[in-house]
């Protein structure tokens, strides 16, 4: 309990990124691992962070990538893209039993135009 709460106030404090709050839908609704649901929102989201501000903190994120991995920062993300597939495949969520209609949801919640379906 005494974690639960700790996390609960690191929340609150921090509040939730985009790719954690699209998360919560596809693990209470189609109860997909919470992790599993994390990954599989993770690139489209940072695809769109990058889409709608290519420069910026997305670069130090990717610098940070590049340099963990040992690649060029412009392909960064994409190689952190598949490492995250080599440990755990992402699969459409269709496969998952996701209906289209939850994407109303996440494109307002996100003003996303598309996401991968």
């Amino acid at each position: 309990m005494k974690a639960s709460n700790w996390a609960g106030l690191g929340f609150g404090y921090a509040g939730c990124a985009a790719v954690h709050a699209c998360a919560y839908p596809l693990g209470s609704v189609y109860h997909i691992p919470h992790g599993q649901s994390n990954q599989l929102m993770f690139a489209s989201v940072m695809k769109k962070y990058k889409e709608i501000k290519p420069t910026g903190r997305i670069n130090d994120l990717e610098a940070v990538i590049a340099e963990t991995l040992g690649v060029d920062q412009t392909e960064a993300l994409d190689k952190l893209y598949a490492l995250m597939d080599d440990v755990l495949q992402s699969e459409p969520l269709k496969n998952f039993g996701v209906k289209k209609k939850i994407f109303r949801y996440l494109r307002k919640m996100l003003q996303i135009r598309s996401c991968d379906f």
